[in-house]
């Protein structure tokens, strides 16, 4: 159900291309995507949408990244170590 105004698809696509080449120029992906959204004419919402359906919404947050490495680093190190000790 469209809740709103109609947006030139030129709009979105700028908005989008916007997006994708400024979001980690913000605090988070969130405000990115409402100042962006804002600076074209249109919801948050209606950005979100747009980029999720092209598939362009980044997946992983920058803190479930850093998890991520900090995970790797220490399975890393514990193989290390272990080959290390198998080369004894």
């Amino acid at each position: 159900m469209s809740g709103g105004k109609i947006i030139d698809p030129r709009v979105k696509n700028r908005a989008v291309t916007e997006f994708v080449d400024t979001w980690q120029d913000y605090r988070s992906v969130t405000v990115a995507c409402g100042e962006i959204a804002a600076s074209h004419g249109m919801s948050r919402a209606t950005l979100f949408a747009e980029l999720r359906e092209r598939g362009q919404w980044p997946a992983a947050r920058v803190g479930d990244l850093a998890l991520e490495n900090k995970r790797l680093r220490k399975q890393v190190q514990m193989l290390e170590t272990q080959l290390a000790e198998g080369q004894k």
